[in-house]
Order: C-alpha cells, then sequence, then structure tokens
C-alpha cells in the first residue's frame, strides 16, 4: 500500500469504528444517563434502541445512495451528519431530547456505515482488498469490547464534570478530523445511473422498524401486545414491499432491493433457522408458525415485485444476483449468527457482573479488557494464519470460539465466585481470539468477491444483517434471563448466575452453528 492508501484507509477505519463504539458504550454510562436526566426505566430503554432502530432503518438505502450519488459524497456528508448529531446527544437537557437525539444519530451512522464497506471494496485490491477489509473486521470488532472498556473509564474520569456526555461529545474531533481527511478517498459511483426507488426505501424502512421495535422493546416490558402489533405491520409493510418492487422492475427500473440475491438455497436454510431458534425460547406458540408463514408469503411477494421491476430495465432496491455467489449467501447467515452472540454476550454479562457481583460500570469494563487483548491478537495474526492454512484457519478459530463459550459456562456454573473471577481470565481470552479470528476476516469473505456495481448494495445488506443479528441475539436471552429472574424466589447471585449460564446457551448453539457454515465455505 502506498502512504496515500493507508490514509484512506485510516480515515475509514476511523469512521467505522465510532458508529460501532456508540452503539455498545451507552450500556456502560446507562445508570449515570438514567440518574442525571431522571429518566424512567421506559425512557432509559428508548435511549439504548433508539440508535440501533435509526441505524437498521437506513442501511439498505444508505448503500444504494452511495451507489447513485458517490461514495465519497454520501461519507462526507454522513460523516458531519453522525458529528452533528453527536453533539445533540452530548448536550441533550432531558431523556425525550436524548432519545430523538440518538435517532437521528443513528439514522446519519447508516449513511455513513456502508460507505466504509463499499469504499473499502472499489480503492483497493487483491492483497490490499484482504487486508484492508481484515483491520476492517478487527476495527468494528475492537470499537465493540472498547465500548465496554473504555466506555467505563471515560465516564469514571469524568472530564470537566461532563459525566457521561463525554462518551457522545468525543466523536466531535474524530468526526472533523475524518471529514478533513476524507478528501483523499477515491470517489466511485455506480456505472449505470438509475433513480431511487423511493418506495421501495419508505415500504423497507417501516417494515425494518416494525420488526426491530419490538425485537428490543418486547424482552424488557414482556412482550405486550402492541409488539405484536408492530411484528404484524411488519408483515404487512413487508408484502406491500415485495409487490411495489416487483411492479417497479416490470416498469424497467431499478429497484431498491433486487431479489436476484434470493436465487439459492442457503435462504431455506436461514428460514428454517430463525424458528429453530425462537420458537423453543417461547414453547412453539401459535404464532411462531403464523409469523413463518406470513414470512414465506411476504418473501414470494418480495421476489415477484423485484423480478418484476428487473425486468423493465430498472435498478431494484435488492439485486438478487447478488446471492448467485454463494459466499455471498453463505457470508450473511454468518454475519447474522456472528454477530448475535457478540451483542448477546457483552449484554449478559455485563448484567452478571454489575447485578450479580455487585461491579461498578468501570469494574465491569475492566473485566471485558481480557476478551480485547485475545481480540488484538488474534486480528493481528489472522492473516498469516490464512495464508499458512487457508480458510481452514478460520474454521478452527469458529471452533475456539464455540469451545469457550462452553468452558465460560461450566466455570461460572461450578466454581466459588473468588475463583470464577480468575479462571474466566484465561477463557476470556481465548473468547475473544477466537471472536477475532472469526470476525476479522469475515467482511473479507463476504464481500471481496462481490462486483463493484453491487458494492453499496452488499455493503447495505451486511450492516443491516448485523444489526438484526443483534437484536436477535439481545431478544433471545432477554427473554431467557427474564424467564430466570422471574422464577427466583430472590434477586440473588445465584439467580443472576444461573440466568446468565441458561441464556449462553444460545451463544453456545449459535457459535456451533457459525462453525457449520464457515466448515460449508470452506468445502466451497
Amino acid at each position: 500500500m502506498t502512504k496515500k492508501d493507508y490514509l484512506v484507509l485510516s480515515v475509514l477505519l476511523l469512521a467505522g469504528f465510532v458508529t460501532i463504539f456508540d452503539l455498545f458504550v451507552v450500556n456502560i454510562a446507562i445508570t449515570n444517563i438514567q440518574t442525571h436526566l431522571q429518566a424512567s426505566i421506559f425512557q432509559i430503554t428508548l435511549v439504548i434502541v433508539a440508535y440501533e432502530i435509526g441505524f437498521g432503518l437506513l442501511l439498505i438505502t444508505g448503500g444504494r445512495l452511495g451507489d447513485l450519488f458517490g461514495r465519497r459524497r454520501l461519507f462526507q456528508l454522513g460523516i458531519l451528519a453522525f458529528t452533528l448529531t453527536s453533539l445533540f446527544c452530548g448536550f441533550a437537557p432531558t431523556a425525550n431530547f436524548l432519545i430523538a437525539a440518538r435517532f437521528l444519530q443513528g439514522l446519519t451512522a447508516a449513511l455513513l456505515f456502508p460507505q466504509v464497506y463499499a469504499s473499502i471494496r472499489v480503492n483497493f485490491e487483491g492483497e490490499n482488498s484482504r487486508r484492508a477489509f481484515g483491520l476492517l473486521g478487527m476495527t468494528l470488532g475492537f470499537a465493540a469490547i472498547a465500548g465496554q472498556t473504555l466506555g467505563g473509564w471515560i465516564v469514571s474520569a469524568n472530564v470537566w464534570d461532563l459525566q457521561w456526555r463525554s462518551i457522545f461529545l468525543i466523536n466531535a474531533p474524530v468526526g472533523i478530523l475524518a471529514f478533513v481527511c476524507s478528501g483523499y478517498i477515491n470517489e466511485s459511483i455506480a456505472r449505470k445511473k438509475t433513480e431511487l426507488d423511493w418506495v421501495g426505501v419508505v415500504l423497507s424502512s417501516i417494515s425494518i422498524f416494525a420488526l426491530l421495535l419490538p425485537l428490543l422493546i418486547g424482552p424488557v416490558f414482556g412482550w405486550p401486545i402492541w409488539c405484536w402489533l408492530l411484528l404484524l405491520l411488519a408483515g404487512v409493510v413487508l408484502l406491500q414491499f415485495i409487490r411495489h418492487e416487483i411492479h417497479y422492475v416490470s416498469q424497467g427500473k431499478t429497484p431498491l432491493f433486487d431479489f436476484d440475491l434470493l436465487k439459492n438455497k442457503q435462504i431455506s436454510i436461514f428460514a428454517l433457522l430463525l424458528p429453530l431458534l425462537i420458537g423453543p425460547v417461547f414453547g412453539w406458540p401459535i404464532w411462531c408458525w403464523l409469523l413463518l408463514l406470513l414470512a414465506g408469503v411476504v418473501l414470494l411477494q418480495f421476489i415477484r415485485h423485484e423480478i418484476h421491476y428487473v425486468s423493465q430495465g430498472k435498478t431494484p432496491l435488492f439485486d438478487f444476483d447478488l446471492l448467485k455467489n454463494k459466499q455471498f449467501s453463505l457470508g450473511c447467515l454468518l454475519v447474522l449468527f456472528v454477530y448475535s452472540t457478540a451483542s448477546s454476550f457483552f449484554l449478559v454479562f455485563a448484567l452478571f457482573l454489575q447485578n450479580g457481583l455487585g461491579f461498578t460500570p468501570l469494574d465491569s469494563g475492566l473485566i471485558f479488557a481480557p476478551a480485547s487483548v485475545g481480540f488484538v491478537l488474534s486480528s493481528l495474526n489472522a492473516s498469516y494464519w490464512v495464508k499458512r492454512f487457508g480458510s481452514q484457519a478460520i474454521v478452527m478459530g469458529a471452533l475456539l470460539y464455540s469451545v469457550s463459550f462452553i468452558a465460560l459456562i461450566v466455570t461460572v456454573a461450578t466454581l466459588p465466585v473468588a475463583t470464577n473471577l480468575l479462571l474466566i481470565v484465561p477463557i476470556l481470552i481465548l473468547l475473544g481470539y477466537g471472536q477475532g479470528f472469526v470476525m476479522t476476516p469475515l467482511l473479507n469473505i463476504v464481500l471481496a468477491f462481490i462486483h463493484v456495481r453491487f458494492a453499496g448494495m452488499a455493503a447495505g445488506i451486511i450492516a443491516t444483517l448485523q444489526q438484526i443479528g443483534a437484536a436477535l441475539g439481545v431478544a433471545v436471552v432477554s427473554v431467557l434471563v427474564q424467564w430466570q429472574l422471574n422464577n427466583a424466589d430472590a434477586l440473588s447471585f445465584i439467580t443472576y448466575r444461573n440466568a446468565f449460564v441458561s441464556s449462553m446457551l444460545y451463544n453456545v448453539v449459535a457459535a456451533f452453528i457459525t462453525f457449520y457454515l464457515l466448515k460449508k465455505l470452506h468445502q466451497k
């Protein structure tokens, strides 16, 4: 790489870091925010999920906008808007203002984040591309862990008596620096200039919103009736979205989502795995089967619309030619499960440390440090082992990741508290090492062989799956934790320990599915 290449990559990695860092850092500062703003449980929950919802809403659209109007241009717009909304968050006078600001911050992150993926894809080739995606995977994984560790330190440092506000205000100098240096990024734009499918944008956004909100809010408030109504709305709107996209394609226009991506048997595997994971949690109630049926009908309609849209010579919202690439298809499933394990582990382990063991946010953040060390070490070494042993090295990393979850469960469940804290350190290092071995090369596996014309669309899809995977993981483990707490006589260490152990069983299953998918990918 040239000096300019390193500068461009540094700017892109910096932008990717802050968007993911802000996704996780609030978890550590949430108690401080609640006290300072006198927020209710409902408000403080919305502070956490508002960013995730806004982030998930426009990721696919953000990717398409970059394809159509220029990825550097959208990057610059996104980083400026992200910086501005971070200032809104940092100076929020009330809880409701902070909720609104977090939602806007998530929307701006959705414009910015796909441009990071797409710009790396189009600015780097060959070995440089593999190295860049490896560093991106390391950066994003480290950002998630740093949100837990550095977040506690930033709040505890209380610089200028800003307390929790520092976690948002620190984005200002970072954003300004990234914007100033973004001029070195080569502009790239899809050769085929088409109009944006605005109806598809609205329908897909409503559908994703109606899906993510109940997944994120439902476990906290016991799945009230409006959560189920929103899920039903998501299905209805998605059906209309499918019909619209098919009609859009039939007019020769480019849809927001091109359904040629879904012409692959891996989608049927996805449709099977999702109910298998969710069904056992709720005892296979009737709504689970109804949602499966609805999902199939909606997906069929969506595919028909997009195919019809393409037949008219238009560019779809989701181009199904992407899914003819088996690497991309399997990669989508891998992203879903990998990010579901990461998000759910951070949440449940922090809950166990703070509520079960009485740790402060800073102490909890420090406990995550061994995982950070393991992640960084594996990220630095992953490219060497992949060069030497090929994709088999990643498969073995996934196996280590899976076994580490089992070791952590056994250790926490069977040994005294004092001993636990000593013995979990090497386990957390191994866990972070395995996670880094999977996450660091994952983006290269998924995106490196995608045609440049699909770069923005593919980046938006992957980023959306990251958010859905994270929401799915949190939803599943939250239900398991709440079930344990509701059936306990008292909220003691034993109660939270049992909740941690039972909820981590999901992570074991998801990690082994990751191992299986990587093994299949290695065989291909």
